[in-house]
């Protein structure tokens, strides 16, 4: 994980190569449950 300042404060992380859809969505959810306000955007890798 890594947490950035700039342009907006945020924390930002990498899934493993293997991982699938339904992985990224499972972490999206375990994410947003405890999540007050603000929100979880999921951008794609960089290729």
């Amino acid at each position: 994980m890594v947490s950035v300042d700039t342009p907006f404060p945020r924390t930002t992380f990498a899934l493993r190569p293997e991982a699938t859809s339904d992985d990224m969505q499972r972490v999206r959810g375990c994410l947003t449950t405890g999540l007050d306000s603000g929100g979880v955007a999921v951008l794609t890798p960089y290729e």
